[in-house]
């Protein structure tokens, strides 16, 4: 089957691979879509961001990896009795599964666990030829990490339920409690919308958005009615202190997670506010304890759930999120490795979000 290889730091390569095998409790799904993450930008560029998020530890990656985990497609065979209902049906997955026996797995936390197979990249699988993922033709994922799609949700949209959980997970780790809530989202990216998405449904009565990307702040105010903040223009601490007069914001959500996004995240709390970091890097950032007093506090959110998964399929069904505005770039496999490059660099195109459909013509 045709596939997009990383082969090392900055190279991808687009060739013919072995079909991956299928064990007894998977299904083989054609992929019809699949979305490019900011995290494979990162795998590209030599991180490994899951490592980074989930263990805490700088990893390295092995050679060899299909990247792409936000996939939809259709289930074209079962390895076991497990999956045989999922045959000839859409599904959206979630990527990942765990061992089950860790002290996280045991105490629910197993979207932590350190011993997870991950499909996009190379966690948990050991030493083998290549690492499967999403872009390419057929992927095999576990049959209890699918949700079956109604046939007139596009796959292209469906792509974007991963992200959509990821935001929902961030959202439930702010403690975040339906009402008139305002909420801060420092990067409009694809992830950062989500959270904004998810917020808005949820009740919140103000999102501010800070971004230095007219493209990403435009998407944001059509898909979940953000109050844009160019930081390019604006200073975006005042600007949050003037929008809730001088009280700041009940939630903050970094999804940049830079000192200066820190800091700016930090400065727009009000009393008992809750900063959650979603993109940690080895960055060392200064914090004054004073930062958080009145109770402020600073949390993580890493991956999702299957729980986070699902709401994320409802929301989407339920045309609680807006995907298709945020869809810039459809493309062929063929055309990954060029699209991830335009991705780096994505102000001189207007890029936002690029989706790889295998099925489609160069």
């Amino acid at each position: 089957m045709r596939a997009v290889v990383l082969k090392e730091p900055r190279r991808l390569v687009v060739e013919d691979i072995p079909l991956f095998p299928m064990a007894a409790d998977e299904v083989m799904v054609q992929v019809e879509a699949c979305g490019i993450c900011g995290s494979d930008l990162r795998y590209y560029l030599g991180e490994n961001p899951w490592a980074l998020h989930t263990k805490g530890a700088a990893d390295p990656n092995p050679p060899n990896m299909v990247l792409g985990h936000e996939f939809v497609g259709r289930v074209v065979e079962a390895g076991g009795p497990a999956g045989a209902d999922l045959v000839g049906k859409r599904v959206a997955v979630l990527p990942y599964h765990t061992c089950g026996r860790c002290d996280n797995c045991r105490r629910g936390l197993y979207h932590l666990c350190a011993h997870t197979i991950h499909t996009g990249h190379g966690a948990g699988w050991g030493e083998q030829a290549y690492f499967p993922g999403a872009y390419a033709e057929f992927c095999p994922i576990w049959a209890d990490r699918c949700a079956v799609l109604p046939e007139w949700v596009p796959p292209h949209e469906a792509a974007l339920i991963d992200g959509l959980g990821v935001a929902v997970h961030a959202v439930r780790q702010a403690g975040f409690t339906p009402g008139a809530n305002n909420v801060a989202v420092l990067g409009c990216g694809p992830v950062g919308v989500a959270v904004a998405a998810v917020a808005r449904a949820w009740g919140a009565r103000q999102i501010f958005g800070t971004d230095v990307y007219d493209v990403a702040l435009r998407i944001a105010g059509e898909v979940a009615a953000v109050q844009p903040i160019d930081v390019r223009a604006a200073d975006p601490v005042a600007a949050v202190r003037a929008g809730t007069d001088g009280l700041g914001v009940r939630y903050a959500f970094d999804t940049v997670c830079t000192a200066e996004t820190q800091q700016q995240a930090l400065a727009m709390l009000g009393s008992r506010g809750v900063l959650v970091n979603l993109a940690p890097h080895n960055l060392e950032v200064p914090l004054n304890l004073l930062q958080l007093g009145a109770e402020r506090s600073i949390r993580g959110s890493s991956n999702s759930t299957l729980e986070d998964f699902q709401t994320a399929v409802e929301m989407l069904v339920a045309g609680q999120f807006k995907a298709a505005p945020q869809i810039t770039h459809r493309v062929p496999l063929e055309a990954v490795p060029e699209t991830i490059e335009m991705l780096l660099q994505k102000e001189t195109v207007g890029a936002f979000k690029a989706v790889v459909e295998p099925g489609r013509s160069a």
